[in-house]
């Protein structure tokens, strides 16, 4: 595993740990509450406006740019896969290619030495 695919299975670990959302903020009292707990428990307290915001968000989107990441490394794998498949065939391409030019010189020289023991 890479440094960053390590790391995305760390972050969604923790997601995935965290108290379910969604979460919702409370600015005047620097709290984060847990909507869905009968009690409405604090997830966070006593933090700043922007800080309080930010936690209360981040519970839904870390998941979506989780999902997001999947998504685009599975279309990056699909892509990577259909680069090599037109690389093997270019690559097949010219070998035809080099096959045909090869035989056009080899008739070239037989040409000549056919004209040249006729004069």
């Amino acid at each position: 595993m890479t440094d960053d695919t390590d790391r995305l299975a760390q972050i969604r670990a923790r997601a995935e740990a965290a108290t379910p959302g969604p979460w919702f903020s409370d600015i005047g009292n620097f709290m984060v509450w847990d909507e869905t707990s009968e009690d409405s428990e604090a997830v966070a307290k006593e933090i700043g406006d922007d800080d309080c915001v930010f936690i209360a968000h981040s519970r839904e989107d870390v998941p979506f740019v989780l999902d997001l990441v999947d998504s685009l490394t599975a279309e990056r794998d699909t892509l990577r896969a259909v680069v090599e498949e037109a690389r093997a065939a270019v690559a097949e391409g010219m070998a035809h290619y080099d096959r045909w030019v090869g035989a056009r010189e080899m008739l070239k020289l037989l040409d000549r030495g056919l004209r040249e023991q006729g004069e």
